[in-house]
Protein backbone atom coordinates (compact mmCIF):
# COMPACT_ATOMS: atom_id res chain seq x y z
CA UNK A 1 0.00 0.00 0.00
CA UNK A 2 2.96 2.30 1.18
CA UNK A 3 4.18 1.52 -2.00
CA UNK A 4 1.60 2.63 -4.44
CA UNK A 5 0.84 5.67 -2.35
CA UNK A 6 4.47 7.01 -2.90
CA UNK A 7 4.11 5.82 -6.77
CA UNK A 8 1.19 7.79 -6.88
CA UNK A 9 2.36 11.14 -5.61
CA UNK A 10 5.03 10.93 -7.53
CA UNK A 11 2.62 10.48 -10.65
CA UNK A 12 1.30 13.83 -8.99
CA UNK A 13 4.76 15.43 -8.52
CA UNK A 14 4.26 14.55 -4.88
CA UNK A 15 1.00 16.86 -4.79
CA UNK A 16 -0.64 15.27 -1.63
CA UNK A 17 -2.70 18.03 -0.50
CA UNK A 18 -4.52 17.87 -3.97
CA UNK A 19 -5.26 13.71 -3.80
CA UNK A 20 -6.83 14.04 0.29
CA UNK A 21 -6.80 18.21 0.88
CA UNK A 22 -5.58 16.75 4.26
CA UNK A 23 -8.16 14.09 4.70
CA UNK A 24 -6.82 10.61 5.13
CA UNK A 25 -6.73 7.72 3.27
CA UNK A 26 -8.71 4.63 4.37
CA UNK A 27 -6.75 1.42 3.04
CA UNK A 28 -8.47 -2.01 2.92
CA UNK A 29 -11.75 -1.11 1.99
CA UNK A 30 -14.16 -3.95 -0.46
CA UNK A 31 -16.08 -2.18 -2.61
CA UNK A 32 -19.03 -3.28 -4.92
CA UNK A 33 -20.32 -1.49 -7.58
CA UNK A 34 -24.40 -1.54 -8.41
CA UNK A 35 -25.57 0.17 -11.65
CA UNK A 36 -29.21 -1.43 -11.53
CA UNK A 37 -31.92 0.35 -9.58
CA UNK A 38 -33.70 -2.64 -8.40
CA UNK A 39 -29.92 -4.22 -6.93
CA UNK A 40 -29.17 -0.98 -6.07
CA UNK A 41 -32.54 -0.55 -3.66
CA UNK A 42 -32.58 -4.23 -2.71
CA UNK A 43 -29.17 -4.30 -1.48
CA UNK A 44 -29.56 -0.76 0.80
CA UNK A 45 -32.73 -2.07 1.81
CA UNK A 46 -31.26 -5.85 2.84
CA UNK A 47 -28.79 -3.71 5.25
CA UNK A 48 -31.25 -1.58 7.16
CA UNK A 49 -33.02 -4.48 8.10
CA UNK A 50 -29.59 -6.03 9.19
CA UNK A 51 -29.17 -3.03 11.37
CA UNK A 52 -28.20 -3.20 15.28
CA UNK A 53 -27.39 0.14 16.30
CA UNK A 54 -27.40 3.17 13.54
CA UNK A 55 -29.06 4.51 10.39
CA UNK A 56 -28.09 7.28 8.45
CA UNK A 57 -30.20 7.66 4.76
CA UNK A 58 -29.57 11.45 3.22
CA UNK A 59 -30.96 11.96 -0.62
CA UNK A 60 -31.57 14.83 -2.03
CA UNK A 61 -34.97 13.53 -3.75
CA UNK A 62 -37.23 11.10 -1.92
CA UNK A 63 -40.54 10.55 -3.42
CA UNK A 64 -43.50 9.22 -1.94
CA UNK A 65 -43.58 6.24 -4.32
CA UNK A 66 -43.62 2.40 -4.44
CA UNK A 67 -39.46 2.56 -3.19
CA UNK A 68 -40.08 5.21 -0.76
CA UNK A 69 -42.72 3.41 0.86
CA UNK A 70 -40.52 0.12 0.90
CA UNK A 71 -37.39 2.87 2.98
CA UNK A 72 -39.82 4.30 5.01
CA UNK A 73 -40.98 0.76 6.55
CA UNK A 74 -37.48 -0.26 6.92
CA UNK A 75 -36.33 2.93 8.74
CA UNK A 76 -39.59 2.74 10.62
CA UNK A 77 -38.59 -1.10 11.69
CA UNK A 78 -35.20 -0.04 12.26
CA UNK A 79 -36.12 2.42 14.89
CA UNK A 80 -38.30 0.46 16.51
CA UNK A 81 -35.78 -2.38 17.08
CA UNK A 82 -33.83 0.17 19.21
CA UNK A 83 -31.19 1.42 16.20
CA UNK A 84 -30.55 5.56 16.12
CA UNK A 85 -32.29 6.12 12.89
CA UNK A 86 -31.92 9.95 10.70
CA UNK A 87 -33.32 10.90 7.48
CA UNK A 88 -32.28 13.65 5.61
CA UNK A 89 -33.91 14.91 2.72
CA UNK A 90 -33.05 18.53 0.67
CA UNK A 91 -35.58 20.57 0.82
CA UNK A 92 -36.03 21.63 -2.64
CA UNK A 93 -35.39 18.24 -4.43
CA UNK A 94 -37.90 16.76 -1.64
CA UNK A 95 -40.26 19.37 -1.63
CA UNK A 96 -43.43 16.41 -2.17
CA UNK A 97 -42.68 14.83 1.02
CA UNK A 98 -45.55 15.72 3.26
CA UNK A 99 -46.18 16.28 6.49
CA UNK A 100 -48.19 13.10 7.52
CA UNK A 101 -45.21 11.25 6.28
CA UNK A 102 -42.78 13.25 8.57
CA UNK A 103 -45.55 12.65 11.33
CA UNK A 104 -45.06 8.80 10.76
CA UNK A 105 -41.34 8.54 10.86
CA UNK A 106 -40.96 11.00 14.17
CA UNK A 107 -43.61 9.12 15.94
CA UNK A 108 -41.97 5.87 15.39
CA UNK A 109 -38.70 7.59 16.67
CA UNK A 110 -37.27 8.38 13.36
CA UNK A 111 -35.37 11.85 13.04
CA UNK A 112 -36.26 13.60 10.18
CA UNK A 113 -34.46 16.55 9.10
CA UNK A 114 -34.80 18.87 6.04
CA UNK A 115 -31.82 20.47 4.14
CA UNK A 116 -31.90 24.23 4.22
CA UNK A 117 -35.62 24.68 4.33
CA UNK A 118 -38.17 27.31 2.78
CA UNK A 119 -39.76 27.85 6.48
CA UNK A 120 -37.48 30.28 7.51
CA UNK A 121 -37.38 33.02 4.15
CA UNK A 122 -35.35 35.72 6.36
CA UNK A 123 -32.22 34.45 5.06
CA UNK A 124 -30.53 35.80 1.75
CA UNK A 125 -32.43 34.91 -1.55
CA UNK A 126 -29.18 33.41 -2.79
CA UNK A 127 -28.80 31.08 -0.02
CA UNK A 128 -32.17 29.23 -0.72
CA UNK A 129 -30.04 27.45 -3.78
CA UNK A 130 -27.45 25.97 -1.79
CA UNK A 131 -28.85 22.82 -1.96
CA UNK A 132 -27.94 19.16 -0.51
CA UNK A 133 -27.30 16.90 -3.29
CA UNK A 134 -25.37 13.86 -1.25
CA UNK A 135 -26.89 10.77 -1.63
CA UNK A 136 -25.64 8.54 1.29
CA UNK A 137 -26.52 5.46 3.17
CA UNK A 138 -24.05 4.42 6.78
CA UNK A 139 -25.79 1.22 8.59
CA UNK A 140 -24.00 0.73 12.21
CA UNK A 141 -21.03 2.36 10.96
CA UNK A 142 -19.41 -1.20 9.02
CA UNK A 143 -21.20 -0.13 5.40
CA UNK A 144 -21.43 2.87 3.37
CA UNK A 145 -23.28 3.59 0.09
CA UNK A 146 -22.72 6.72 -1.89
CA UNK A 147 -23.68 7.39 -5.65
CA UNK A 148 -26.42 8.82 -7.99
CA UNK A 149 -29.47 7.16 -6.70
CA UNK A 150 -32.34 9.13 -4.92
CA UNK A 151 -35.15 7.83 -3.31
CA UNK A 152 -37.32 7.25 -6.56
CA UNK A 153 -38.63 4.61 -8.35
CA UNK A 154 -37.13 4.94 -11.97
CA UNK A 155 -38.92 1.81 -13.22
CA UNK A 156 -42.18 4.08 -14.00
CA UNK A 157 -39.89 6.06 -16.70
CA UNK A 158 -40.73 6.14 -19.99
CA UNK A 159 -36.76 4.91 -20.26
CA UNK A 160 -34.63 3.18 -17.41
CA UNK A 161 -32.58 5.29 -15.11
CA UNK A 162 -29.05 4.13 -15.10
CA UNK A 163 -27.63 5.04 -12.00
CA UNK A 164 -24.58 3.99 -10.04
CA UNK A 165 -23.42 3.26 -6.35
CA UNK A 166 -20.92 1.95 -4.83
CA UNK A 167 -21.04 -0.48 -1.35
CA UNK A 168 -18.11 0.08 0.70
CA UNK A 169 -17.10 -2.02 3.71
CA UNK A 170 -14.38 -1.40 5.69
CA UNK A 171 -12.40 1.66 7.50
CA UNK A 172 -13.39 4.17 4.87
CA UNK A 173 -17.33 4.02 6.95
CA UNK A 174 -15.14 5.33 9.92
CA UNK A 175 -14.17 8.19 7.38
CA UNK A 176 -18.20 8.73 6.46
CA UNK A 177 -19.05 8.77 9.77
CA UNK A 178 -16.90 11.21 10.48
CA UNK A 179 -17.63 13.64 7.72
CA UNK A 180 -21.57 13.33 8.58
CA UNK A 181 -20.72 14.20 12.02
CA UNK A 182 -18.60 16.90 10.78
CA UNK A 183 -20.92 18.55 8.16
CA UNK A 184 -23.86 18.20 10.13
CA UNK A 185 -22.82 19.25 13.59
CA UNK A 186 -21.66 22.74 12.02
CA UNK A 187 -24.25 23.26 9.22
CA UNK A 188 -27.60 22.35 10.62
CA UNK A 189 -27.01 22.91 14.51
CA UNK A 190 -27.96 19.28 15.48
CA UNK A 191 -26.41 17.30 17.70
CA UNK A 192 -25.41 13.66 15.41
CA UNK A 193 -24.11 11.05 17.37
CA UNK A 194 -20.21 9.63 16.21
CA UNK A 195 -18.98 7.03 17.99
CA UNK A 196 -15.87 4.97 15.89
CA UNK A 197 -16.40 1.77 15.18
CA UNK A 198 -14.50 -1.28 14.75
CA UNK A 199 -13.59 -1.96 11.62
CA UNK A 200 -11.61 -4.89 9.32
CA UNK A 201 -8.68 -3.92 6.91
CA UNK A 202 -9.01 -6.44 4.04
CA UNK A 203 -5.60 -7.51 2.72
CA UNK A 204 -5.34 -6.52 -1.66
CA UNK A 205 -8.54 -4.02 -0.41
CA UNK A 206 -9.09 -0.47 -2.52
CA UNK A 207 -7.85 2.56 -1.17
CA UNK A 208 -10.65 4.84 -0.66
CA UNK A 209 -10.46 8.56 0.12
CA UNK A 210 -13.46 11.44 0.95
CA UNK A 211 -13.94 14.51 -1.07
CA UNK A 212 -16.41 17.23 -0.75
CA UNK A 213 -17.55 20.29 -2.70
CA UNK A 214 -19.61 23.03 -1.72
CA UNK A 215 -18.62 26.76 -1.97
CA UNK A 216 -20.64 28.45 0.99
CA UNK A 217 -18.51 26.38 2.82
CA UNK A 218 -15.37 26.59 1.01
CA UNK A 219 -14.91 22.96 0.69
CA UNK A 220 -13.20 22.25 -3.03
CA UNK A 221 -11.20 19.26 -2.13
CA UNK A 222 -13.47 17.65 -5.40
CA UNK A 223 -12.90 19.88 -8.30
CA UNK A 224 -9.00 20.21 -7.04
CA UNK A 225 -8.83 16.63 -7.54
CA UNK A 226 -10.70 16.54 -10.82
CA UNK A 227 -8.31 19.52 -12.69
CA UNK A 228 -4.74 17.78 -10.37
CA UNK A 229 -5.58 14.73 -11.90
CA UNK A 230 -6.41 15.76 -15.31
CA UNK A 231 -3.09 17.74 -14.94
CA UNK A 232 -1.04 14.68 -14.50
CA UNK A 233 -3.23 11.91 -16.21
CA UNK A 234 -0.73 9.82 -19.16
CA UNK A 235 -3.09 7.76 -20.82
CA UNK A 236 -6.86 8.61 -20.46
CA UNK A 237 -10.22 10.28 -18.58
CA UNK A 238 -13.37 9.23 -18.97
CA UNK A 239 -16.93 11.32 -17.06
CA UNK A 240 -20.00 9.46 -17.27
CA UNK A 241 -22.10 12.84 -15.99
CA UNK A 242 -26.29 13.41 -16.54
CA UNK A 243 -25.36 17.23 -16.72
CA UNK A 244 -22.53 19.28 -19.19
CA UNK A 245 -21.31 22.20 -18.12
CA UNK A 246 -17.69 22.81 -16.78
CA UNK A 247 -16.46 25.43 -14.76
CA UNK A 248 -14.11 27.80 -16.88
CA UNK A 249 -11.37 26.26 -14.31
CA UNK A 250 -12.09 22.49 -14.79
CA UNK A 251 -12.70 23.17 -18.76
CA UNK A 252 -9.31 24.69 -19.40
CA UNK A 253 -7.62 21.61 -17.75
CA UNK A 254 -10.14 19.61 -19.96
CA UNK A 255 -8.36 21.16 -23.32
CA UNK A 256 -5.44 21.49 -22.04
CA UNK A 257 -5.01 17.33 -21.43
CA UNK A 258 -6.70 16.89 -24.70
CA UNK A 259 -3.97 18.64 -26.29
CA UNK A 260 -1.50 16.69 -24.83
CA UNK A 261 -2.53 13.56 -25.80
CA UNK A 262 -4.36 12.54 -23.23
CA UNK A 263 -7.57 10.17 -24.04
CA UNK A 264 -10.87 12.46 -22.90
CA UNK A 265 -14.42 11.01 -23.36
CA UNK A 266 -17.23 12.71 -21.94
CA UNK A 267 -20.48 10.60 -21.68
CA UNK A 268 -23.91 12.33 -21.42
CA UNK A 269 -27.44 12.65 -21.48
CA UNK A 270 -29.15 11.97 -24.86
CA UNK A 271 -32.28 11.73 -23.29
CA UNK A 272 -32.24 13.74 -19.76
CA UNK A 273 -34.51 13.91 -17.40
CA UNK A 274 -33.67 17.47 -16.95
CA UNK A 275 -34.27 18.26 -20.78
CA UNK A 276 -33.62 22.07 -20.58
CA UNK A 277 -29.64 21.13 -19.20
CA UNK A 278 -29.27 18.86 -22.54
CA UNK A 279 -29.99 21.99 -25.00
CA UNK A 280 -28.04 24.30 -23.15
CA UNK A 281 -25.13 21.84 -22.89
CA UNK A 282 -24.90 21.15 -26.61
CA UNK A 283 -23.82 24.94 -26.86
CA UNK A 284 -20.76 23.96 -25.42
CA UNK A 285 -19.84 20.92 -27.48
CA UNK A 286 -17.77 22.65 -30.39
CA UNK A 287 -15.08 23.85 -28.29
CA UNK A 288 -14.70 20.78 -27.12
CA UNK A 289 -14.85 18.38 -29.87
CA UNK A 290 -12.40 20.76 -32.24
CA UNK A 291 -9.73 20.08 -29.13
CA UNK A 292 -9.57 16.70 -29.46
CA UNK A 293 -12.56 15.82 -26.63
CA UNK A 294 -14.55 13.00 -27.85
CA UNK A 295 -18.47 13.87 -26.65
CA UNK A 296 -20.71 11.11 -26.46
CA UNK A 297 -24.63 10.77 -25.61
CA UNK A 298 -26.61 7.60 -24.77
CA UNK A 299 -30.61 7.81 -26.23
CA UNK A 300 -31.66 3.86 -24.88
CA UNK A 301 -31.62 5.62 -21.38
CA UNK A 302 -31.23 7.93 -19.01
CA UNK A 303 -27.65 8.79 -17.55
CA UNK A 304 -28.08 9.61 -14.57
CA UNK A 305 -24.87 8.28 -12.82
CA UNK A 306 -21.78 10.26 -11.96
CA UNK A 307 -18.49 8.41 -12.54
CA UNK A 308 -14.74 9.39 -12.97
CA UNK A 309 -11.82 7.16 -14.08
CA UNK A 310 -8.25 7.77 -14.93
CA UNK A 311 -5.28 5.49 -15.41
CA UNK A 312 -6.64 2.53 -14.50
CA UNK A 313 -5.87 4.05 -10.75
CA UNK A 314 -8.96 5.98 -9.75
CA UNK A 315 -12.20 6.10 -10.06
CA UNK A 316 -14.17 8.72 -8.19
CA UNK A 317 -17.87 8.00 -7.51
CA UNK A 318 -20.82 10.22 -5.84
CA UNK A 319 -23.09 12.96 -6.72
CA UNK A 320 -20.89 15.13 -8.13
CA UNK A 321 -22.26 16.11 -11.55
CA UNK A 322 -20.00 17.87 -14.06
CA UNK A 323 -21.75 21.04 -14.26
CA UNK A 324 -21.52 24.55 -12.50
CA UNK A 325 -24.01 23.90 -9.81
CA UNK A 326 -22.32 20.97 -8.18
CA UNK A 327 -19.78 23.79 -7.53
CA UNK A 328 -22.35 24.94 -5.46
CA UNK A 329 -24.40 22.25 -3.72
CA UNK A 330 -22.77 20.30 -1.31
CA UNK A 331 -21.76 17.24 -2.83
CA UNK A 332 -19.62 13.86 -1.87
CA UNK A 333 -17.73 11.68 -3.52
CA UNK A 334 -15.33 8.82 -2.85
CA UNK A 335 -11.75 8.38 -4.65
CA UNK A 336 -11.23 4.93 -4.83
CA UNK A 337 -7.81 4.23 -5.43
CA UNK A 338 -6.25 0.83 -6.66
CA UNK A 339 -2.72 0.00 -5.91
CA UNK A 340 -2.56 -3.16 -8.36
CA UNK A 341 -4.73 -1.54 -11.59
CA UNK A 342 -7.09 -3.06 -10.68
CA UNK A 343 -10.29 -1.27 -11.97
CA UNK A 344 -11.90 -3.91 -14.82
CA UNK A 345 -15.25 -3.65 -13.69
CA UNK A 346 -15.94 0.04 -13.61
CA UNK A 347 -14.42 -0.03 -17.44
CA UNK A 348 -16.50 -2.43 -18.28
CA UNK A 349 -19.28 -0.59 -17.05
CA UNK A 350 -18.40 2.38 -18.93
CA UNK A 351 -17.45 0.76 -22.21
CA UNK A 352 -20.87 -0.84 -21.89
CA UNK A 353 -22.84 2.21 -21.50
CA UNK A 354 -20.36 3.60 -24.57
CA UNK A 355 -21.29 0.80 -27.20
CA UNK A 356 -24.93 1.74 -26.82
CA UNK A 357 -23.71 6.01 -27.27
CA UNK A 358 -23.69 7.50 -30.45
CA UNK A 359 -20.58 10.16 -31.02
CA UNK A 360 -21.03 13.88 -31.47
CA UNK A 361 -18.92 15.26 -33.75
CA UNK A 362 -18.91 18.74 -35.64
CA UNK A 363 -21.50 17.51 -38.91
CA UNK A 364 -23.63 16.48 -36.06
CA UNK A 365 -23.98 19.34 -34.60
CA UNK A 366 -24.31 21.69 -37.95
CA UNK A 367 -27.03 19.29 -38.76
CA UNK A 368 -29.30 19.67 -36.27
CA UNK A 369 -32.21 22.18 -37.57
CA UNK A 370 -32.90 25.72 -37.20
CA UNK A 371 -35.45 25.32 -34.28
CA UNK A 372 -33.21 22.77 -31.94
CA UNK A 373 -29.90 25.42 -32.80
CA UNK A 374 -32.28 28.14 -31.71
CA UNK A 375 -33.92 26.58 -28.94
CA UNK A 376 -30.39 25.22 -27.44
CA UNK A 377 -28.65 29.14 -27.57
CA UNK A 378 -31.99 30.35 -25.91
CA UNK A 379 -31.40 27.23 -23.24
CA UNK A 380 -27.78 28.12 -22.74
CA UNK A 381 -28.22 32.09 -22.38
CA UNK A 382 -31.23 31.70 -19.66
CA UNK A 383 -28.72 29.04 -17.78
CA UNK A 384 -25.70 31.56 -17.68
CA UNK A 385 -28.34 34.38 -16.73
CA UNK A 386 -29.70 32.22 -14.16
CA UNK A 387 -26.79 31.40 -13.04
CA UNK A 388 -25.01 34.97 -12.71
CA UNK A 389 -28.38 35.87 -11.11
CA UNK A 390 -28.47 33.07 -8.21
CA UNK A 391 -24.56 32.37 -7.61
Amino acid sequence: MNKFLNSLFKDYQGSLKYLNRGKEFYCGNLIKLLTCSKCIFDEMLCEIKKARYKVWLESYIYKLDSVGEQFRIALIEASRRGCEVTLLCDALGSWFITKNFVRTLEDAGVRFIFYNSFEHLNRPFKSLFLRNHRKLLIVDGRVVFCGSANIIDCSVKKKPFQDAVVKMIGPVCFGAEENVYNTYYKVLDTEVCHKAPRLTSYRNGKIICLYECNRAFKLYSLPDLLMKTLQFSKKYCYFITPYFDPSENIKLFLLEAAKRGVKIRILTAGISDVPFMHMASQCLYEDYIRAGVEIYETYDCIVHSKVFISDDKLMLIGSFNLDRISLHNLELSFGIFDHKNRIEKELEYFYKILKKSVRIDIKRLQNRSLRERILSKICFYILRGVQKYIY
